[in-house]
């Protein structure tokens, strides 16, 4: 995707931000790690602030992901979803799904299997 800007940047991970009707693309490039997840949480954070409920994250240039990345995504869903909105997820790969699966984070995140990019403002139930 990375059509938009860079949104923020950390030593190994960048965000990039784009819209798509009323939905917006915060691609992720790096590693979704300790370092990382502040970042991811302040730009949910920022974006639903400024009323972006429909937030989607497309994971396919993550390379690494770790707890405290599977933290900052959980916080970002509860956000959105406070705000009656919801957190999509495209772009997983193979290994990525593993570990939501071992998660068992597939079962929050149905977007992960059922949709590949939300064009709707109607969060899934």
């Amino acid at each position: 995707m990375l059509k938009g800007s860079i949104y923020w940047s950390h030593m190994n991970l960048e965000i990039h931000r784009s819209t798509k009707e009323e939905n917006v693309f915060l691609d992720l490039i790096g590693d979704l790690d300790m370092a990382g997840a502040p970042i991811l949480r302040q730009a949910i954070a920022q974006e639903v602030s400024q009323g972006n409920i429909f937030i989607v994250l497309n994971f396919s240039a993550v390379h690494f992901i770790d707890s405290s990345g599977l933290g900052s995504i959980i916080g970002g869903l509860r956000r959105v979803r406070s705000n009656h909105g919801d957190l999509f997820l495209i772009g997983v790969d193979v290994e990525l799904k593993k570990i939501f699966r071992l998660c068992e984070l597939d079962k929050i995140f149905l977007s992960l299997i059922h949709i590949s990019e939300p064009t709707r403002r109607t969060p899934i139930s």
